[in-house]
């Protein structure tokens, strides 16, 4: 059984899928532009029976001249018979022809999060009109617990499974130890892209100078101040990197009573923020002091304690809050200080908006963020064509098309700035800056599921006082041992 904070961190992580379909959605929908009368939409199918609209990709419409020009012109060549019969892929300028052994590649992945995404239907619309005789199928995992799925994958890899060619994960720490993916380094355009974009995401997609995978979606937790309310309390919240101690001093600051009934109703940051905090701050402390490949981990330890101690604080002291019972949550509250902010690019940052780094743990040198990748399975029989689909995912054509990829690219000036109306405006340069730079000092936690839930499970039986600091940090240890023994 999961207990509520467990259960916060499933429902979390289902929210940010929903809210970041809805963020591709209107992206999507800024990039197209308003419909034109008649215009008809497509439906790409999939396997498994899913069908997913795509209706609002207008191909003619969206795919820029260069762009269009290209495809005609492989399309021309697919129809003038080029050498197909002997598994020749005529790759036109991209990189030398490469041979493939099927017409079909498959992509695993866990959940309708992918295939419903205008990221995915991007990449696949290109593959597609590049190579029309070429398939692409979807199979989604079979299983529904934590951590369930990426076992499942690397069960089939490491019994040899060639069924698929590319699967898709959040958390690639144990495809990494199993040695279930195959390395990318030998593909110069999959290198080249990476170089091209900020150097942050490039070096989490590298692993002992291998390159594991490719990013699907990036992401970084940061707060958006509440500027009315900080004018009215006359409070100044640090511009840069700021530590856990001051964001707890912060914290008492914040709680004012605002409307003169005698009742303190401010707080620093809005309802629902415990657990992004708790994971950034595990995030933190985890990219230190836990390495899942020697099967080392240190929680039973002086500055663990202090920092359980300080967390805790935050809430006996009702400085932070949680949804109470029949309460209803509300977006940007206007008696939060901070609101909780999961930015994916540049859209989110627009010139109205104020961006505040989440706090940092003492010794940690870099802020943790969030990359869903792709990665090829080691058995793969199509591995080329693998390769071009990855390609064609951080291509210079798709990156125009949807602004999930472009924005990651270090010539990011030349962002389409229609994809930001929905966003606030264009992005201040300095919050732009703000924004590379979580990206580019930013790390990915390798760090296995059941892990991250026992840590968080000991916080929460500590934040609810049913055993103390010491006991809490001993039992995730022994957690962590047991775990590593298991392996």
């Amino acid at each position: 059984m999961f207990n509520n904070l467990q259960w916060g961190i499933i429902m979390y992580r289902r929210v940010i899928v929903f809210v970041l379909l809805v963020v591709f959605a209107l992206s999507l929908a800024a990039c197209s532009g308003s419909q034109a009368t008649g215009q008809t939409g497509d439906v790409i199918d999939d396997p498994e029976g899913a069908q997913v609209s795509a209706k609002t990709i207008d191909t003619e419409k969206l795919l820029s001249t260069p762009l269009k020009q290209e495809t005609q012109q492989i399309t021309s060549k697919a129809e003038n018979k080029q050498p197909e019969s002997e598994g020749i892929i005529n790759k036109s300028g991209l990189s030398k022809p490469i041979k493939s052994s099927g017409d079909t590649i498959t992509i695993y992945t866990n959940g309708q999060y992918l295939i419903g995404s205008p990221g995915f239907l991007y990449a696949k619309k290109l593959f597609q009109k590049k190579y029309p005789d070429k398939i692409i199928k979807v199979k989604q995992g079979s299983s529904k617990v934590i951590g369930g799925y990426d076992k499942e994958v690397n069960k089939k890899i490491m019994a040899g499974d060639k069924d698929f060619d590319i699967f898709f994960t959040s958390y690639p720490s144990s495809h990494l130890r199993n040695k279930t993916y195959y390395d990318l380094s030998d593909y110069t355009s999959l290198v080249s892209a990476l170089k091209k974009m900020q150097s942050g995401i490039g070096k989490n997609c590298t692993y002992k100078n291998t390159v594991f995978g490719v990013p699907f979606d990036i992401a970084v937790l940061s707060w958006q101040l509440n500027e009315n309310l900080a004018k009215k309390l006359g409070i100044t919240v640090p511009e840069g990197s700021w530590t856990l101690d001051q964001f707890y001093d912060l914290a008492k600051k914040a709680r004012k009573d605002s409307d003169g009934d005698g009742k303190a109703d401010t707080y620093l940051a809005e309802v629902g923020s415990r657990t992004p905090l708790i994971l950034n701050v595990i995030d933190q402390y985890n990219a230190m002091h836990l390495d899942i490949f020697n099967k080392k981990a240190s929680y039973n330890n002086a500055q663990f304690i202090e920092i359980l101690k300080l967390l805790k604080k935050l809430y006996s002291e009702d400085l932070l809050r949680e949804l109470k019972p029949g309460e209803k949550w509300v977006r940007d509250d206007k008696n939060a200080l901070l609101w909780h902010r999961r930015e994916t690019g540049y859209d989110g940052l627009g010139r109205n908006r104020r961006i505040v780094y989440y706090p940092f743990i003492q010794g940690s040198k870099s802020y943790p963020f969030e990359i869903s990748y792709f990665i090829m399975n080691k058995n793969s029989q199509n591995k080329e064509l693998a390769a071009e689909f990855m390609q064609l995912h951080l291509s210079s054509y798709s990156k125009r098309l949807s602004p999930s990829i472009e924005q990651y690219y270090k010539e990011n000036d030349a962002a389409d700035k229609s994809a930001f109306i929905k966003g606030g405006g264009a992005p201040t340069k300095k919050n732009m800056d703000l924004f590379d730079n979580l990206i580019n000092y930013g790390k990915v936690t390798l760090q296995d599921e059941d892990m991250l839930v026992t840590v968080f499970d000991r916080i929460d039986d500590y934040i609810e006082g049913k055993i103390s600091a010491e006991e809490a940090v001993k039992k995730i240890e022994q957690k962590a041992k047991m775990i590593f023994n298991g392996r």
